[in-house]
């Protein structure tokens, strides 16, 4: 259930259908928004903006890297 304008780790991990360790790496990336620690007696827990928004990041090698690398010959010298 959100707290208002935040959810909790949980509910976005059911959103997106993944577990809960891979919401805390995309907080820990950045990639949900302006997360917030929320801190209390009974310990601390993270409240993320709702509704979730993911923020995509490019992923792979790089085009100058990838056209470097298959330039490049391998010579094997026996």
């Amino acid at each position: 259930m959100p707290f208002g304008a935040w959810g909790v780790v949980s509910e976005a991990a059911a959103h997106y259908g993944v577990s809960t360790s891979m919401i805390h790496k995309l907080i820990k990336k950045g990639s949900l928004g302006d997360c917030k620690k929320m801190v209390t007696p009974r310990g601390s827990f993270w409240v993320i903006p709702y509704p979730f928004v993911r923020k995509q990041w490019r992923t792979g090698v790089h085009t100058k890297d990838r056209k470097d690398s298959e330039t490049q010959t391998v010579v094997n010298s026996k």
